[in-house]
């Protein structure tokens, strides 16, 4: 017999929430209407908690209307790591602490199936509901493990490993899901170049230097604040859920986020430090950056705790993986401060010592340049590499080193000319070797 009833759902207007900075200025009035709105908003919660069992569901399920609150408050609730975005006000927070309550009890309600004895139903059916008529969605796992990840951890393993051993078809929304966040990230680093790089050239002719700097420092705001929101709750949903890791490593979201790391990390610092605003905005950027590191190391802990098992595919295909890093440098120094990938790299190569040690010498190599404290300073030994390179006539005439240094360039263009001499010696002046 099927819990939900359509006589049973009750008729109710629920109210959606509204975030306090978009309904209150300054004026008191505007803080006690916001407040007032959101009691009412709190009742709703208490209404659907008190209803009996199948008065519940058939309401979740045919008042479309029912979760409303809880979806908006999701969207737009600001989590721990944000709580700065929400009024230093007392009264403003006594409410929203109270909304942010009964929301978390109102999703631990509708991911129950069993409440007592005489009122439960299979979890798959359950799934079913919340899946067939998105009342839970996938992008309301990442507002769940963004606001209550951290302190509802052990709670929301369970629930979201049920929710996928259930339903088959989250594991398709959650595909789709990655997708559109790889093309947000894309869209947002357009706009990040745009606004950083070019933001200046698009104000107005009237708007004075105080304005342009205001306007900036909310730009500047926003790109930091979505930064950390972001790389919060894939970590968090990747930490809740570990086994999701191969379908972000599948969609190669790891190298979405190494691009987007590498291109917009020196944007934002120039531009925070051209504003003398690097002390306000330090903690946060700093938190970005580890967790955003975090989220590669997530997506691709499947991959590299398998390379001890030798298995030759797995890993040659973890090299690959590490090779397509080492692009991004911005990234990859910053990975390999927090992860130390050269001592992954070195012990991969230990266990695995029928693959060509080349490879991992290669890699290692690349990792030493890239690792070098200042981009000046790789340039000074570039050039000097390329004095040596024009004076050394010991081993071999210069014409011939050239050559065998062009036919290594032809096929790995991004090597130094003195990196592939170094390499030359070392493998008895044999090209193909090198490569």
């Amino acid at each position: 017999m099927a819990v939900e009833d359509k006589k049973l759902a009750i008729k109710r207007q629920f109210l959606r929430y509204i975030h306090p900075l978009k309904s209150i200025t300054n004026a008191l009035d505007q803080k006690e209407c916001w407040i007032e709105q959101m009691k009412y908003l709190v009742q709703d919660f208490k209404t659907l908690l008190n209803l009996s069992f199948k008065e519940f569901w058939s309401t979740v399920v045919f008042n479309k209307q029912a979760t409303m609150g809880l979806c908006t408050f999701l969207q737009e609730a600001a989590p721990p790591h944000l709580m700065d975005q929400l009024p230093q006000d007392s009264d403003v927070m006594v409410i929203y602490n109270e909304i942010d309550y009964f929301a978390y009890k109102l999703f631990k309600r509708l991911t129950t199936s069993s409440e007592n004895e005489e009122n439960f139903m299979s979890p798959h059916h359950m799934w079913s509901l919340l899946c067939n008529n998105n009342i839970i969605s996938i992008p309301m796992l990442f507002d769940i493990c963004s606001i209550y990840g951290q302190l509802y951890k052990k709670e929301l393993e369970i629930i979201f490993k049920e929710l996928f051993a259930c339903q088959k078809l989250y594991k398709e929304n959650l595909k789709n899901s990655i997708q559109f966040t790889i093309k947000c990230l894309s869209q947002f680093q357009d706009k990040i170049e745009l606004d950083i790089e070019y933001g200046n050239h698009r104000y107005q002719c009237n708007e004075t230097s105080t304005d342009i700097e205001e306007i900036n420092l909310c730009i500047i705001e926003d790109i930091v604040n979505f930064l950390l929101d972001t790389s919060y709750s894939i970590s968090n949903f990747l930490e809740i859920y570990p086994i999701a890791s191969s379908f972000f490593y599948q969609e190669k979201l790891h190298l979405k986020i190494a691009s987007f790391y590498h291109s917009i990390k020196p944007l934002i610092y120039k531009k925070v430090i051209s504003m003398n605003k690097l002390e306000k905005f330090q903690e946060k950027l700093h938190a970005s950056r580890l967790l955003l590191v975090k989220c590669v190391q997530q997506c691709l802990i499947h991959i590299s705790t398998q390379t001890s098992n030798k298995s030759e595919n797995t890993v040659e295909e973890y090299l690959e993986v590490i090779n397509e890093l080492l692009s991004y440098n911005e990234f990859v120094i910053d990975y390999n401060a927090v992860y130390n990938l050269t001592k992954d790299i070195k012990k991969c190569q230990k266990f695995n010592k029928e693959i060509d040690s080349t490879r991992f010498d290669y890699l290692l190599k690349s990792l030493e340049l890239i690792n070098k404290p200042y981009t000046e300073f790789e340039q000074k030994e570039l050039e000097e590499q390329q004095l040596e390179l024009q004076s050394s006539s010991t081993n071999i005439e210069n014409a011939k080193l050239q050559s065998l240094i062009n036919n290594v360039k032809d096929l790995l263009p991004h090597l130094g000319d003195g990196f592939i001499q170094k390499c030359l010696e070392y493998y008895d002046m044999d090209s193909e070797k090198v490569i």
